[in-house]
């Protein structure tokens, strides 16, 4: 009986984890980039399930074959600028960002997000 158990518990373990990879993928947190949410070396279990993304969803996306873990600012239609540490949505500041930076290159000039 405990060998047939055993070949069960196995199975069962098998299957979640074939499952697992198709549904949720684990990322480590690099970098400063997302203080205070998460710190560098955090460990992150991510859905790989599709959702609508909403304005300050975190999301992970692939750069060059690097896993990346960034907050959603902008949306489609919408013109993003980041000025004097303060973001910008279509004119309006945005309230509820945590720890934005101004650095060079991001959206210091007003950009316009396609559908």
């Amino acid at each position: 009986m405990k060998k047939h158990a055993k070949i069960i518990c196995a199975g069962i373990v098998s299957i979640l984890l074939v499952l697992s990879s198709f549904f949720v993928q684990m990322c480590t947190v690099s970098g400063e980039s997302m203080c205070p949410t998460f710190d560098a070396g955090n460990l992150l279990l991510m859905n790989k399930v599709s959702y609508e993304v909403q304005r300050m969803d975190i999301v992970v996306i692939r750069k060059g074959g690097q896993l990346i873990i960034k907050r959603v600012v902008g949306l489609p239609e919408e013109k993003i600028k980041i000025t004097d540490n303060q973001i910008l949505i279509n004119g309006t500041p945005v309230e509820d960002v945590v720890n934005c930076k101004t650095e060079p290159g991001i959206a210091q000039t007003e950009i316009f997000l396609k559908t």
